[in-house]
């Protein structure tokens, strides 16, 4: 099947989930309507990378861009930082969600917000900045020629000496195996599976998830994002290769080691 003029093959896993359901299986995007909400509530409370980027970002001056902003989990501590922040995402309903939340912040954060509805790989805002953040790994969303006209993009609204702040997995070793499946608590009465299907060959992985009713086996919803593989060095190299100074790596710290990440500090080409 195709999704979004995506090839999609749905996983065993997904599929022996809908098993006896009764009802079709329908896959929504994850940055979709209803998808938005789900996403939002899935990563409220997680907080990782939060400390090193805002230690980051209050070394730098000037105004600050953060791209695929989704609905403010870091966009809300760089508010809190007493600093101008432009929120950028490409999905209606993530910013919808964002300008709610924002809505119920005080009056000297919530003035320091704008957003902005655009692709962090194509946007056009008639200023510069002193820093540009693309948190949450999520340069990950991109492929590699995407990435080219994010960086194009990035340059082109950085300060004379801004920085380019960006998220990105250590390495891309994925032979803990070609699938994985992990369960998670969403809310009060429901619960969260994640599964994610790996491509390396093909550069990618295929993440699912399914929103499950407690003491219910079957899922009420199920929505879909797909990843491309981009370890540290690739990342590094690709920033080098346009001009980008990469001046700082830091390791971000987790509860979980497993798959570790880093924020990169690149100074914009001159």
């Amino acid at each position: 099947m195709f999704f979004n003029n995506e090839k999609l093959v749905i996983p065993e896993n997904v599929l022996r989930l809908w098993e006896g359901a009764g009802a079709p299986l329908v896959i929504q995007s994850l940055y979709g309507r209803e998808g938005s909400n789900v996403y939002d509530i899935v990563t409220r409370n997680d907080f990782s990378e939060v400390f090193e980027i805002t230690r980051a970002l209050s070394r730098l001056p000037g105004e600050i861009l953060e791209l695929a902003s989704g609905s403010g989990r870091l966009t809300f501590p760089i508010a809190a930082l007493n600093r101008k922040v432009t929120a950028l995402d490409s999905s209606p309903e993530m910013l919808r969600i964002l300008r709610n939340r924002a809505a119920r912040l005080p009056e000297c954060q919530r003035r320091n917000i704008e957003f902005v509805e655009a692709s962090m790989s194509a946007f056009e805002i008639e200023r510069s900045f002193g820093a540009i953040v693309l948190g949450t790994t999520s340069v990950t969303l991109l492929n590699a020629s995407e990435r080219q006209q994010l960086y194009r993009c990035v340059a082109e609204h950085l300060d004379e000496h801004g920085t380019f702040i960006v998220t990105v997995a250590q390495d891309d070793n994925h032979t803990l195996g070609n699938i994985s499946e992990t369960c998670v608590p969403f809310d009060d009465t429901r619960h969260a599976i994640f599964i994610v299907k790996y491509y390396p060959d093909n550069g990618f992985r295929d993440v699912f998830l399914a929103v499950v009713k407690n003491r219910s086996r079957y899922p009420e919803s199920l929505f879909y994002s797909r990843v491309h593989l981009l370890a540290q060095s690739t990342l590094v190299e690709e920033l080098t290769a346009v001009g980008f100074d990469v001046s700082f790596i830091e390791p971000i710290i987790l509860k979980s080691p497993e798959f570790p990440l880093s924020v990169i500090s690149a100074r914009r080409p001159s």
